[in-house]
């Protein structure tokens, strides 16, 4: 028997699941591992996002219990008034290209979870570690943890950036952040069109290496991105995205005997981040023009950042 004290607790991020088409896959049983969770567990179809609704301002409510005013990580694209700059996590390559690459990754990798999130407020990975027990991060954007990690940069960004290699970002003791840092000890490096490892088979592959190897922490956050991708492309009611995402939730709890053994041995907690509003198909009716809105006043280019007044 394995007691509930000494279960470890599996948390599933799946980026922009949503009720409606959650429901909608299940009645055309085409989610039947989401469905088997929900059946076995308890469900909570109405639990609200904290604004704005960026993933990165999102994860980090989830892993610290605090608003953006306290954790001080609004969102994906934010100015930065100490060093008078605009920070920017990957909106568009175009604008990463414009904001100095070099900075823009140094932002992503060292400074997004090493000082952009205040020191005022606790990850749940600092907290379990404090209290003598591990955690890992499975391909979750926001991961500070006390353990330091050394990621495998790719040739070509230590070549034409100015990215210093040999420096730890810190995590918690079981850490995989795509390509560049995963647990499994893999040496095969994801491309560029499998997104560098932040794909839901790397992060199902990092997981199951866990499972299989009986070194699951107290506590797994795993991220999976993919849903996202394809509600942005078409629309909240996408339901072959939900259909896809359940395939990998399948792969996970047929590593077990019986799907009833995986939910025996480890607690569950599966979540999306954050849900999509419907936009108006009339491109005139949905889209704010900002620039007319502010007219009045001069809009920061990219590439000069805050000019002084002639």
């Amino acid at each position: 028997m394995v007691s509930s004290k000494s279960k470890p607790i599996i948390m599933l991020v799946i980026d922009t699941l949503m009720d409606p088409p959650l429901q909608e896959a299940i009645k055309g049983d085409r989610a039947p591992a989401l469905k088997f969770l929900i059946d076995n567990g308890r469900y909570f179809p109405d639990v609200v996002s904290p604004f704005p609704t960026m993933s990165v301002n999102v994860d980090t409510t989830i892993l610290t219990g605090t608003y953006c005013n306290e954790h001080c990580l609004p969102g994906l694209v934010w100015f930065d008034s100490k060093e008078n700059r605009l920070v920017n996590y990957g909106s568009h390559i175009r604008e990463l290209w414009k904001l100095g690459i070099s900075q823009s990754l140094e932002d992503i990798l060292f400074n997004m979870n090493g000082s952009h999130i205040s020191k005022d407020v606790k990850t749940i990975h600092e907290e379990i570690e404090e209290k003598g027990k591990k955690s890992a991060s499975i391909n979750a954007l926001i991961y500070r943890g006390n353990t330091p990690h050394y990621y495998k940069l790719p040739k070509l960004i230590t070549w034409f950036t100015t990215i210093k290699k040999d420096r730890p970002t810190f995590a918690p003791a079981a850490f995989t952040y795509g390509s560049l840092k995963n647990i499994s000890g893999s040496t095969r490096f994801q491309r560029l069109w499998q997104r560098f490892g932040f794909n839901n088979s790397f992060s199902i592959q990092e997981l199951t290496h866990l499972i299989k190897s009986d070194q699951l922490p107290a506590f797994t956050i795993v991220y999976f991105p993919e849903l996202d991708q394809r509600v942005h492309k078409y629309g909240r009611m996408d339901i072959l995205g939900i259909e896809k995402v359940d395939r990998y939730l399948q792969k996970l709890l047929n590593v077990y005997d019986t799907w009833e053994e995986a939910i025996h041995q480890h607690i569950w907690i599966t979540i999306g981040d954050n849900g999509q509003a419907w936009v108006d198909s009339n491109r005139k009716k949905a889209l704010i023009d900002l620039r007319e809105l502010f007219g009045e006043y001069d809009i920061m280019k990219l590439k000069k950042g805050i000019q002084p007044q002639n």
